[in-house]
Parts: C-alpha cells; sequence; structure tokens
C-alpha cells in the first residue's frame, strides 16, 4: 500500500482508458490539474478526490493509500455480497420474482420509472461501446434523477 495518491489516480484514468483531457472533462476539472496530480507535482484537494472516487467507483480508502481494497462500499465482491444484494432485491416493495430452475432467478421491477431506466440503460449500453463519456454523463444523470426514497407499497399493491 505504498502507492501514492497519484499514481493511484493515473491508473484509474487508464482503467477508464481515457486520456487526461477526457478524464478531466469527466470530472469537470482541468487537464492541467490530471497532469499535475498524476506527475506527483499537485495534491489533488480533498473535493477533487472524492469526486474521483465516486464518478470511478473506488473507494476514497484505496485513492489515498490507506486500504488495498480498490471497490467502493457496497461494491460486491464476493458471492455472499452478491447473494445479499440479490436477496434486498428480492424483498424490495417494488420486485417480484421467481425462481425458474436453480441457476435462473427473474426479478421483475414493477414500477414504471425503473422498468424506463431499464429499458433506456439497455440502448445507452450499446452506445456506452462507442462513447463510454455520453453513457457516463446519461448514467449519473439517471441516478440523479432517480435518487429519492421507493414507495411504501406492497407487491400486491403493484
Amino acid at each position: 500500500m505504498n502507492e501514492s495518491i497519484s499514481t493511484r489516480i493515473k491508473e484509474v484514468r487508464k482503467s477508464l482508458h481515457m486520456s487526461q483531457v477526457e478524464f478531466a472533462k469527466f470530472l469537470g476539472i482541468t487537464q492541467a490539474t490530471v497532469s499535475g496530480i498524476e506527475s506527483g507535482n499537485q495534491i489533488p484537494g480533498t473535493d477533487t478526490a472524492l469526486k474521483i472516487a465516486k464518478k470511478c467507483n473506488v473507494s476514497m480508502d484505496w485513492l489515498c493509500g490507506l486500504s488495498s481494497k480498490k471497490s467502493a462500499p457496497g461494491t460486491p465482491e464476493t458471492y455472499s455480497d452478491v447473494a445479499g444484494l440479490l436477496i434486498a432485491l428480492m424483498e424490495l416493495p417494488i420486485t417480484q420474482y421467481k425462481i425458474v430452475d436453480p441457476h435462473q432467478l427473474s426479478l421483475i421491477f414493477c414500477d414504471e420509472k425503473l422498468a424506463k431506466f431499464f429499458k433506456d440503460e439497455a440502448i445507452m449500453s450499446e452506445v456506452r461501446k462507442k462513447d463510454q463519456l455520453a453513457y457516463d454523463a446519461w448514467i449519473n444523470d439517471a441516478y440523479e434523477r432517480l435518487n429519492y426514497p421507493i414507495a411504501n407499497i406492497t407487491n400486491s399493491q403493484v
């Protein structure tokens, strides 16, 4: 864990297959700032480091060299993580599920907002293959629009 924040930020940028110019635009900072940080001549401010962690789905502790766990909190890394997330989804009042066979689970979202999101995401995933920045802008906007509590309804009401 002796890597510097500058090395890790560069690693994040390269893992996204972005140039410094693209990464700067993605973060809303200048290319000169990205260059200064990556070269170790500039220390990123807390706001910039948090923005990188959030937008790039890495943990702040990893970014700062305090942890070897790169994934952001909440990112599933084990089978138990995945199982827990699926059970949590199955228990939501806006979902229904059906176990088709031991290897197939059908999860149905009985909510117009999520149905539209997943329909749009299927289209945008094709865009992502050609334009990661456009996809990232879309997904961040979509997450922002969906950032409010789930209605308190039961499956029988959907």
